[in-house]
């Protein structure tokens, strides 16, 4: 009997914001929650467990791609990927990557103020 092969060894992101940094001529990604990353920039949030959906840094996290350690040891001195996920998610010039669906929700005035003259 055959079936459909569903692999088991793939994680899926969903729910994904990346975070990106650009560093030593590479560009580092790290996948995280939409809504806890301007929570960790604004030190609202404390556990980076919560704002990490993996603690892998990538270099293209939609196609799975991930960092490999002479790239990490070149760019930051290290190849600790726990570490270096906190410096891109903390650092200032690092761009933050979300759906033009979310960037509506912020952005756009909310029913209350629109009925209230």
């Amino acid at each position: 009997m055959s079936g459909i092969f569903t692999p088991t060894n793939q994680i899926r992101l969903t729910n994904v914001a990346v975070v990106r940094l650009r560093k030593a001529g590479k560009r580092f990604e790290i996948a995280c929650y939409k809504n806890k990353v301007m929570s960790w920039r604004n030190k609202v949030e404390k556990d980076i467990n919560e704002v990490l959906q993996t603690h892998t840094v990538f270099l293209n996290v939609s196609k799975g791609q991930t960092a490999n350690k002479e790239d990490l040891i070149a760019a930051f001195g290290n190849d600790d990927q726990s570490k270096i996920c906190q410096l891109v998610i903390t650092f200032v010039i690092s761009q933050y990557v979300v759906s033009k669906l979310l960037l509506k929700s912020i952005y756009s005035p909310s029913p209350v103020f629109l009925r209230c003259f």
